[in-house]
């Protein structure tokens, strides 16, 4: 289990680091609404600060954003610690870490900027009305693994 246990750690440090050091980059290089393309187009680069949560919900109340972010932090946590006692599947405790390394890296922003960089728009319907974070889209993947692995019989 221990081995296990390291590379979800690795997993969520791995998400955690990555992502902050883009938001440093594009906090450091980038203006704020300024586009730029980047593969052949189907991507778009930028620089955007969302101080709400998904699609800047409650943008207006930041402290009730971050409040919520926190609990919703713990419940993770939580489960990502549960999976190990039950010895959940491994695909479980992977949805968990990835979900756990984006929700962090998101949550520190909250603490330490006020807002969360959010930088790249994918040039695709339905997704080219809203600007991500490799953050925001780890918590949308991890669901998804975890959702499959929660389905998925323990190994044994």
């Amino acid at each position: 289990m221990g081995g296990v246990i390291m590379k979800c750690l690795l997993a969520i440090a791995g998400i955690f680091i990555g992502d902050e050091k883009i938001k440093q980059y594009i906090e450091k290089e980038k203006e704020e609404g300024k586009r730029e393309e980047i593969l052949n187009g189907t991507v778009l680069l930028t620089k955007h600060h969302n101080r709400g949560a998904v699609f800047n919900w409650k943008q207006e109340n930041p402290q009730g954003v971050l409040i919520t972010s926190c609990i919703a932090f713990g419940g993770v946590l939580t489960l990502l610690g549960q999976s190990f006692v039950k010895d959940s599947h491994r695909i479980y405790k992977l949805g968990l870490s990835v979900i756990t390394g984006g929700a962090l890296s998101n949550l520190y922003d909250r603490i330490k900027r006020g807002y969360v960089v959010d930088y790249f728009i994918i040039q695709k319907k339905p997704w080219n009305r809203v600007i991500f974070n490799l953050s925001d889209w780890c918590i949308f993947i991890g669901g998804a693994l975890t959702m499959l692995g929660s389905l998925m019989k323990k190994e044994k």
